[in-house]
């Protein structure tokens, strides 16, 4: 998902969360202030990164789907992108402490070693969305 936030005046369906993210999620936003999709957005990547591979959806019989979620915000600067971003993802940054569930900046070699160590899967968490294109070039 990628998604302009500035551009796209749909409202963000938070009364589709559960009621814990939902909270989470609306007490963060106004919070910082910032707009709910700054804050929903990585709630439900983390989400979906603690999930890991516990857990999938049958979509039909020999198809089952785990929760990999991918997402970029593209806003203008000065939109309280980067502190949402930090301020939604530290639950999940808590919990996973001491783990390899998670990196905010990485090569595919490392990546394979992280997720040797953590099979349910890992978030990768960029605060720049070039960052993260232009690193998946990388080799050391």
């Amino acid at each position: 998902m990628i998604t302009n936030i500035e551009r796209d005046n749909t409202p963000f369906p938070v009364e589709a969360l559960p009621d814990r993210i939902r909270l989470f999620v609306e007490e963060g936003a106004a919070s910082m202030p910032a707009p709910i999709p700054l804050f929903a957005i990585p709630a439900l990547v983390a989400t979906g990164a603690a999930i890991g591979n516990a857990r999938n959806i049958r979509l039909k019989p020999g198809w089952d789907e785990p929760p990999c979620l991918y997402a970029a915000v593209v806003c203008n600067p000065g939109t309280m992108k980067s502190p949402s971003l930090d301020k939604a993802t530290l639950p999940f940054k808590q919990w996973a402490a001491g783990e390899t569930m998670w990196t905010s900046d990485t090569t595919v070699e490392a990546l394979c070693k992280k997720l040797k160590h953590s099979p349910r899967g890992v978030l990768i968490y960029r605060d720049e969305l070039s960052a993260w294109v232009h690193g998946m070039n990388q080799y050391k």
